[in-house]
């Protein structure tokens, strides 16, 4: 095991790094933490982003196979949308240099919205004049 915390030779040796750094090509890192190499990556990135790179939004947007690659697609009907990314893709001056690989599911269609009928308050209203009268009635006859 070569991971773990930064050189602290707590699970691998010094010469073992060395050697495989030599091997590789690479020579050992003079100082030995993550913040260095963080903000390498930090501004490797930040350099690609000033030359056009983005990443692509994929959550939760309709599925597109000339952004997405699906490695999973659900049962279903209705519009396909993402629902997990399982690796980020990335587009250069507007041009794909890699999808995203998602996992695609349906979101269902949704019916379309269903006025109220006038006709089941016009029956309430009616059934309550209907006991309304008939109290009325009922009172008339007690007295």
């Amino acid at each position: 095991q070569m991971s773990g915390p930064v050189g602290t030779h707590a699970t691998v040796p010094p010469e073992v790094e060395e050697a495989a750094c030599a091997r590789l090509g690479l020579r050992v890192a003079e100082a030995t933490t993550q913040v260095i190499q963080r903000d390498r990556h930090a501004h490797f990135l930040s350099v690609l982003a000033g030359e056009g790179l983005a990443p692509i939004e994929a959550l939760g947007a309709a599925f597109d196979p000339a952004l997405h690659e699906a490695a999973q697609i659900g049962e279903g009907e209705g519009e396909m949308v993402v629902e997990a990314e399982l690796r980020r893709g990335y587009t250069l001056a507007g041009k794909v240099v890699r999808a995203s690989l998602v996992v695609v599911g349906y979101q269902p269609a949704e019916a379309p919205a269903q006025p109220e009928s006038s006709g089941e308050a016009g029956e309430e209203a009616e059934g309550a004049g209907a006991e309304a009268a008939g109290a009325g009635a009922e009172d008339a006859g007690s007295a």
